[in-house]
């Protein structure tokens, strides 16, 4: 309410410029990640086998909309593709949904050349049914058995692109976690793997909680359980002071 340009009063005048410079500072935090624009994929993706089933597996999207939301206070332009997740999206993120292993592929590729930084944190299944069914299976008294075949490999295609962003990927492993990790580096060409250990009941899959290893060619550093908010926070600050 107050005196309007055109000399009228009533609601509609434009705020003071301190209290518009002070909303604009309440969407961030910092400032780390100012003009970035990074591309991160979370959630279970479904791999459908008619239309009532699927396979997929216990990812939440928790971790990976921690990244998200602490990208976005850093000052960051996020854009979210994302598959089954149970937890709340970030409007002000570009939100796209791709549920199965092949859509998500499609969609990161059709936005990866306008990133800096992709971070691939969706639990993407390895592989979907070679022939799914327009019509429910019927249970019957003899076995089933489905066909599977490869899906692509949306970390290790994005990591041979030239002129690719700065990569980060994800290894969930139940065994030899370190191991797999150093591995999955190697083989996926990627800037950093985060490594948790999803075998733990306490902390991974649909837990608030986390605990895991930064890892690149240059170090190897474990953050101990912590909730995953503050995990994305720590991880986003070592990535920083390495790499940009």
């Amino acid at each position: 309410m107050g005196v309007q340009a055109c000399g009228d009063t009533g609601s509609g005048r434009l705020p003071a410029s301190v209290d518009i410079a002070q909303q604009v500072a309440r969407r961030f935090k910092t400032t780390e990640l100012t003009g970035k624009n990074i591309l991160i994929t979370l959630g279970a993706t479904q791999e459908p086998i008619d239309p009532i089933r699927y396979i997929s597996n216990h990812s939440s999207g928790k971790m990976g909309m921690a990244l998200v939301n602490r990208c976005i206070e850093m000052g960051a332009r996020v854009t979210c593709v994302y598959a089954h997740i149970s937890t709340a999206l970030n409007d002000r993120a570009t939100n796209i949904q791709a549920l199965s292993a092949d859509q998500m592929h499609q969609c990161v590729m059709a936005h990866i050349e306008q990133q800096a930084v992709f971070i691939a944190v969706a639990a993407v299944s390895d592989y979907r049914v070679k022939h799914p069914v327009s019509q429910k299976i019927k249970k019957s008294t003899t076995n089933l058995t489905l066909t599977l075949i490869p899906n692509k490999d949306i970390l290790s295609d994005v990591c041979q692109l030239n002129n690719r962003p700065l990569c980060i990927g994800f290894a969930a492993e139940t065994q030899h976690t370190l191991k797999n990790a150093l591995n999955k580096l190697e083989n996926k060409g990627c800037d950093v793997i985060i490594a948790n250990d999803v075998s733990n009941a306490e902390i991974g899959f649909n837990h608030e909680d986390n605990q895991v290893i930064f890892i690149s060619q240059k170090q190897q550093q474990a953050l101990a359980k912590n909730s995953k908010a503050n995990i994305a926070d720590k991880l986003l600050k070592i990535f920083i002071k390495e790499f940009l």
